[in-house]
């Protein structure tokens, strides 16, 4: 294509071996204009292989080892992910890139490199550790209660999607919608899924937590903590069970033509 070589956005590729911590970052399905699935690589760990091979916070996931994800569920492409063993490469462009050819309507696929791999990362990557306790609390200051959030799925379903760190597991609660189940319930962006419907899920992958919430049927019971204070649990070696947590039920839906993302 004429002047590809000269456009100012155009996709790379990450080129990851795994780490003693996995590869250091997030995966957050979001939705663009038209309601198109997009997926963005968030909280890149400092010293990971993620930082090591390029990644940016806010780059958007193209492809997996060549092949295409746009459109695909997050479930899919971390499966696709684990898939790969130790290395995998990843085409991404930055948010502003992204942004670009989303107005023009035009998959940014089409302006990849076709440079051959590089040599992947071979370093040792250190292990990525929780932040000391002292960062995380004031000294003495009690552990705060677990919640046990009670929702009824309305009309455009609970209001909130779920992040994972790529081939690992421990499930996030990703965003939630405004005036959504979710939100009544007291579910916030960034929880810590500890159990669902009773089952605690912290061992488990983000596709076997779905199953799981789906078996529930219309209803879902959810104990989760934020990030800060479930380190803190674990820092302690104290059990996060539904016997500590302050109950939290979705008070009933007014009516509402707004959906979920």
């Amino acid at each position: 294509m004429a002047g590809e070589h000269n456009l100012l956005h155009r996709p790379r590729k990450l080129y990851l071996v795994k780490g003693p911590s996995g590869y250091g970052f997030r995966l957050g399905q979001e939705r663009l204009p038209l309601r198109r699935i997009a997926h963005f690589m968030r909280e890149v760990d400092p010293d990971s292989p993620a930082e090591g091979a390029g990644m940016q916070d806010g780059d958007r996931l193209l492809a997996v080892n060549g092949d295409p994800v746009e459109g695909l569920e997050h479930e899919d492409i971390v499966t696709r992910v684990r898939k790969s063993g130790r290395q995998v490469t990843l085409t991404a462009i930055d948010s502003q890139g992204s942004e670009f050819y989303s107005q023009l309507g035009l998959t940014p696929l089409l302006f990849s490199e076709d440079s051959d791999p590089v040599t992947p990362l071979q370093e040792e990557t250190p292990a990525l550790t929780a932040p000391p306790v002292e960062n995380l609390q004031e000294p003495q200051a009690p552990l705060a209660k677990p919640r046990l959030c009670h929702l009824e799925k309305g009309i455009a379903g609970f209001g909130f999607n779920l992040r994972s760190i790529l081939d690992e597991p421990s499930i996030f609660i990703g965003q939630v919608a405004q005036g959504s189940p979710a939100e009544r319930a007291e579910l916030r962006e960034g929880d810590v899924v500890v159990e669902v419907n009773g089952v605690n899920v912290e061992s488990e992958y983000i596709e076997d937590v779905v199953g799981r919430m789906k078996e529930g049927g219309s209803q879902l019971t959810v104990l989760v903590l934020g990030p800060v204070e479930y380190q803190r649990y674990k820092q302690s070696g104290t059990p996060i069970t539904a016997d500590l947590a302050v109950s939290k039920q979705a008070e009933k839906p007014e009516p509402s033509s707004k959906s979920f993302l």
